[in-house]
């Protein structure tokens, strides 16, 4: 199955709930009538695909001025752009690291990974680093999740597949102090991304928090611009719960971008609307499978293109 269409599978339910009665209406052009009970059916249809009441509000506005005009195919253009617009973040061009940034002479692409547990985060670190090497460049591992002896594990096995330098302690060691030796060894081999892997869960919120932030100022301890990237991973099951889990992780460590894992499996993808549109955070990679491959660049046209088109 090609990326697309995995894609396309992974949005099965949303288009279900979201968008089947509207694009039917234009792409048959039935008579629909556009009276209040079918802007209060798709509200709630926006609403139970987790969209969230401000952006919900928005597209149906856009929805109403769009088809008053009666022109059916400009209409659907129209919501499509919109769609794609409150998705659409620019952010720093870096061809080298794309779409990551690097605007740092003479230090590696620094990337703080993450999340809470079980949202994919030691899968994610695989393949982003399987990314980067495919694109030629050289990668190190760090295993800053000192806090369970299976994350260390994972972390090794990754980086012997991989045929890649980890730098790791025992269970219980300082995280930080890991974060900090990972790059000094990129800085010292010359390799081109460090990817740093944290805990994902703490015995409370407020320990988590805390720890990721000492793992911020221990690194910037080598660069006030350090690191870089501060990518947040969020199971895409999750729904509207990963917009709170955003809020709080960016107003610990102020994220510089998000990644959505488990692509490929069905779900309410409308939450992905408020990452970007109400937080203003920017969606830079998305996961849609077990293979090291399974990862890309988010898109957002070709996303909205899988969520609206047949």
């Amino acid at each position: 199955m090609s990326i697309i269409n995995r894609i396309k599978e992974g949005l099965k339910k949303t288009k279900e709930i979201l968008f089947t009665d509207v694009r039917d209406l234009i792409k048959k052009r039935e008579a629909i009538v556009l009276d209040s009970n079918f802007w209060e059916d798709l509200e709630s249809r926006l609403l139970v695909a987790d969209v969230g009441v401000n952006i919900t509000k928005h597209i149906i506005n856009v929805m109403q001025k769009s088809l008053k005009t009666k022109d059916y195919s400009s209409a659907w253009q129209e919501i499509e752009k919109e769609l794609v617009s409150l998705l659409d973040i620019p952010y720093y061009w870096d061809e080298k690291y794309f779409p990551l940034r690097n605007e740092i002479s003479g230090y590696p692409l620094v990337i703080m990974v993450v999340g809470v547990n079980g949202t994919g985060k030691t899968s994610f670190i695989a393949k982003l680093a399987n990314y980067y090497k495919n694109k030629g460049l050289s990668v190190i591992l760090g295993a800053g999740d000192t806090y369970r002896a299976a994350a260390i594990e994972q972390l090794s096995h990754w980086a012997d597949r991989l045929s890649l330098p980890i730098v790791k302690q025992n269970i219980g060691a300082d995280s930080a102090a890991v974060a900090y030796d990972t790059i000094n060894s990129a800085i010292s081999k010359n390799i081109d991304v460090a990817i740093i892997d944290t805990a994902g869960r703490l015995h409370n919120k407020s320990n988590l928090m805390k720890e990721l932030q000492k793992i911020e100022k221990v690194i910037k301890k080598h660069s006030p611009d350090l690191p870089q990237e501060k990518i947040l991973i969020l199971d895409a099951t999750y729904g509207q719960n990963s917009i709170q889990q955003t809020k709080v992780f960016t107003d610990a460590i102020n994220l510089t971008s998000v990644a959505i894992t488990k692509l490929d499996t069905s779900f309410k993808a409308g939450f992905i609307f408020s990452i970007t549109s109400t937080l203003g955070i920017p969606i830079k990679f998305i996961t849609f499978g077990e293979n090291l491959e399974d990862i890309q660049p988010f898109n957002p046209k070709e996303f909205v293109n899988a969520l609206l088109q047949d």
